[in-house]
């Protein structure tokens, strides 16, 4: 296949930026104000929420109880939750934006937090959290990812992190006690795991987010981090390379998302894969077979994880009191302990987990916790999407077979536009 130019689609990205930035200069870098008040037939201040959570999966049907569990305790608001596919969030946030029509509360991804404070709609949150949740300690990875110039414009609703998912029957019937620690023992099992009708490792590595999140542990390992790709992108992308070329893991990979990734682990027809803790209740309904969960392989030292989550953030609005008391209220330690168990996400207030024995105790969930201590955060940075954008077509390019050096290089070339604005 022809190697398509990295630079055509860093390019394309940065006008998309442009035109997002362009767009919201209208709104003079804030979100108007003014928003009439719409009463339900109870009474009741009606506060419009975006999720891009579905109600039909246990992770979202979580927090719509949780939602809702406000809404039936209160007795000036209800909130009316409003779901966005995620891939059309940025957009339409955007558009509402421009023509004033933005909810009260929205929830994003971590790692877009940032690029949406940089535009302006968010309340801050600041002096808030200070006088009202100053005795919440926080884990400090979440919480930085609601921060943007050194100001709180939204907090962390949930956290989780990755690890190394595997078949503990199929490692035991390939003589194999204890799950691989290093990137070459990673290699060594997934080739002896590999197997007529099962690869011996699955990663989602297609072109979105998510496939950038499965990467960064790789790349923390190395000593590298988007700004600093020269230290070790070319081993990290080496990585899927190797175990690409010696049919290890698919070639098909590059083309999966998450939940491929996770389809093919639950159908054996893969032994080890990347995963979080939001799909343990899943994992528990759909596999029929053991398995177990470990820190992700190392490079060198010691094992890296990445951190992702929800965020919430309270759109500049007249209904800001009425908001705030929603989301103050998803952070008790009850509401909130509730919410991640059901969900199988972690507290991002680190007291609260640590008060509840399922958390510092459960073997799974464990691991998770532990992991939190040393995960790193994506970013956080305004431009996080066109560097997310770098690293993917890095990773896609492998995929396409441009040699890890040749894929890095040309990631080094691009991301310089963007190290440089730091």
């Amino acid at each position: 296949m022809k190697k398509r130019s990295l630079w055509k689609r860093i390019s394309a990205c940065g006008l998309v930026a442009a035109m997002c930035v362009s767009l919201l200069a209208g709104c003079g870098g804030s979100s108007d104000t003014k928003k009439e008040a719409k009463k339900t037939k109870d009474g009741k201040t009606e506060l419009v929420m975006w999720t891009f959570m579905s109600k039909e999966n246990s992770y979202g049907k979580a927090f719509y109880d949780a939602v809702d569990a406000f809404s039936d305790g209160s007795e000036e608001y209800t909130v009316k939750i409003e779901q966005i596919p995620f891939s059309q969030l940025v957009s339409k946030i955007t558009v509402a934006a421009q023509s004033k029509s933005l909810p009260d509360i929205i929830q994003v991804d971590g790692c877009d937090h940032a690029s949406f404070s940089a535009m302006g709609i968010f309340a801050d949150l600041t002096e808030k959290v200070d006088s009202e949740m100053s005795d919440l300690e926080f884990y400090s990875g979440p919480l930085e990812s609601c921060k943007y110039e050194d100001k709180l414009y939204g907090l962390p609703l949930n956290a989780n992190n990755l690890v190394l998912v595997y078949n503990v029957d199929m490692l035991k019937a390939a003589g194999l006690e204890n799950p691989p620690s290093t990137w070459d023992e990673l290699k060594e099992y997934a080739k002896t795991l590999t197997t007529d009708g099962t690869y011996g490792f699955a990663i989602n590595a297609i072109d979105d987010e998510g496939s950038t999140y499965s990467f960064m542990p790789f790349l923390y390992e190395t000593g590298a981090d988007w700004n600093t790709l020269d230290k070790g992108a070319a081993k990290a992308l080496g990585l899927y390379q190797d175990l690409a070329a010696d049919g290890s893991m698919s070639k098909e990979a590059f083309g999966w998302g998450q939940n491929d990734a996770y389809g093919q682990f639950v159908a054996k027809r893969a032994a080890m894969y990347i995963d979080g803790n939001w799909r343990l209740p899943e994992l528990e309904k759909d596999a029929d077979f053991e398995y177990a969960f470990a820190p992700i392989p190392a490079y060198e030292g010691t094992s890296a994880t990445c951190i992702g989550g929800e965020n919430l953030a309270i759109v500049n609005n007249d209904n800001f009191e009425g908001s705030w008391d929603c989301v103050k209220s998803l952070f008790t330690e009850e509401t909130m302990n509730d919410y991640c168990k059901k969900s199988g996400m972690i507290p991002t207030v680190k007291t609260f987990a640590m008060a509840d024995e399922y958390f510092t105790d459960d073997p799974v969930m464990k691991v998770f916790v532990e992991n939190m201590e040393v995960a790193k955060t994506r970013g956080p940075s305004p431009i996080w999407p066109q560097i997310s954008q770098v690293l993917r077509d890095m990773i896609q390019q492998v995929g396409t077979g441009v040699s890890a050096d040749d894929a890095a290089a040309d990631g080094i070339k691009a991301m310089q536009e963007y190290v440089d604005k730091q």
